[in-house]
């Protein structure tokens, strides 16, 4: 056990340290009782841009809560994402799941949110994930994200791919790590 926390340790360290940008991808499927929480670093042209920390948590088999913490530091005002998630297919390799949300600032203007996410597994290893989310009353209304997943463990996950922050002009390629409990 104390190898494999070495080894995770590792991966993470140098995936932080090396590359230009770093974040956690939503996920499209629903599982009652298969949870995750995901933290990231967002970077772009070698300045960190945001800090997120995002909880998925399946409520039934076919609803579910996406939360996301963004912290810009000196940059912007911090954002809330709160989502519903609901199922719209399940299929056994590709799941499209709509959102329903609200996005909220620390000093509590907020706006609706809708959006979708896709998932397609390419193999027991890789998931392909797309997402996109429309703010309804914002200045910077579309957020999106293209990535994958790569299964490290039956429990820790390596994303990446590229994001663009709704209700922020942040976006860059991403890199993170997903924890299911």
């Amino acid at each position: 056990m104390k190898r494999l926390n070495l080894v995770l340790g590792l991966v993470v360290f140098l995936l932080l340290a090396q590359v230009g940008v770093a974040w956690g991808l939503p996920q499209a499927e629903i599982r009652q009782g298969r949870n995750s929480i995901a933290y990231s670093v967002q970077r772009l042209d070698s300045e960190i841009k945001a800090m997120i920390f995002e909880g998925d948590f399946g409520l039934t088999p076919t609803l579910g809560l996406d939360t996301r913490f963004f912290y810009f530091g000196d940059d912007g005002d911090d954002l809330i994402d709160l989502n519903l998630k609901f199922k719209v297919v399940d299929d056994r390799d590709f799941n499209l799941t709509g959102l329903v949300g609200y996005q909220t600032n620390l000093d509590g203007e907020g706006s609706n949110q809708l959006g979708m996410l896709l998932s397609n597994d390419q193999s027991q290893y890789i998931t392909l994930n797309a997402g996109v989310n429309i703010l309804l009353d914002s200045e910077d209304p579309l957020g999106y994200s293209v990535g994958f997943d790569y299964m490290l463990t039956r429990d820790w996950y390596l994303e990446a791919g590229f994001r663009g922050i709704a209700g922020s002009s942040n976006h860059g390629l991403t890199i993170g790590l997903r924890n299911y409990l």
